[in-house]
């Protein structure tokens, strides 16, 4: 029986269910494909993109960012809960997956406002003409003073 293997005698580990299971049910996708949540997902995904930018401006503290991902988790989880997504089956039974895809979302559409907000910050630094600091001289030696060498004769 050498070089046989069996595979498939276990089921995969519960962090590769949830996985799959995001992917086929709550990829972005998916979600927008679905006529009863697709709408109500894009709403979320606005007032998520306006949080994060509101975060990355300071016009709200960490609590108050971590206060409307719970507000808007909740309400991810309703709208799956009430229009019976996935499927009515399994709607009850697909939180975890759901939040974790949901966090995920979240998570993404936050570092994409941060790389936004630093981009548009560094623009203003950026005006393409040659300057000072972007003037090869500027980085040159003559620029930087040096001790005179002590001699070696008395």
């Amino acid at each position: 029986m050498s070089g046989w293997t069996i595979d498939g005698l276990f089921p995969p580990p519960h962090s590769k269910q949830i996985e799959g299971m995001k992917e086929m049910f709550f990829s972005r996708g998916a979600l927008y494909a679905n006529a009863a949540i697709g709408p109500e997902v894009q709403a979320m995904e606005k007032e998520i993109d306006r949080v994060a930018d509101d975060y990355f401006k300071g016009n709200i503290s960490s609590d108050d960012l971590a206060q409307e991902f719970q507000t808007l988790a909740n309400r991810f989880l309703g709208t799956c809960k009430s229009n019976g997504y996935p499927n009515s089956l399994l709607a009850d039974s697909v939180d975890e997956i759901a939040l974790s895809a949901f966090y995920d979302n979240f998570r993404q559409r936050l570092l994409q406002s941060a790389a936004r907000q630093n981009f548009d910050e560094g623009r203003q630094y950026i005006t393409g003409e040659m300057n000072s600091q972007r003037n090869w001289r500027y980085y040159t030696i003559s620029k930087v003073k040096t001790p005179s060498r002590p001699s070696l004769t008395r």
